[in-house]
């Protein structure tokens, strides 16, 4: 899954980020995620040893991707219609999930929204 900044050139905030991330003892993998670098981990892991960094490896037996939680609706209709959440870990595959379980049918499905919910909530804390 790409994530924001994979394969973009490295900034000197990015570089002081990834060594604050990774003296208080975050794993590479969580380092890259804070980076918005997660679809390159392998890039960040680079980094660090050029830099001289120490880091350590998220050990996981049976990899599985990071989930979050997504606010799933359908706009259209005034007001929008909330269903709920689910976890999934993108916003595609949120949207299949809620569309599969709600039996939303395929006239509709183009109006299902998926929002992660702690963006909603970062939002709704700015206004």
């Amino acid at each position: 899954m790409k994530d924001f900044y994979d394969g973009e050139p490295w900034t000197e905030m990015d570089l002081r980020d990834l060594e604050a991330a990774l003296r208080i003892g975050s794993t590479i993998e969580d380092a890259a995620h804070y980076l918005c670098r997660s679809g390159t981990v392998d890039d960040v892991r680079r980094k660090a040893e050029e830099l001289g960094l120490k880091y350590r490896v998220a050990f996981r037996r049976n990899a599985q991707p990071r989930m979050f939680r997504w606010r799933i609706s359908i706009f259209g209709k005034t007001p929008a219609t909330r269903f709920g959440a689910v976890m999934a870990p993108d916003e595609e595959t949120a949207k299949q999930k809620a569309i599969a379980f709600h039996g939303i049918p395929s006239a509709e499905q183009f109006r299902v929204v998926a929002v992660k919910i702690e963006e909603a909530k970062k939002e709704a804390a700015k206004s």
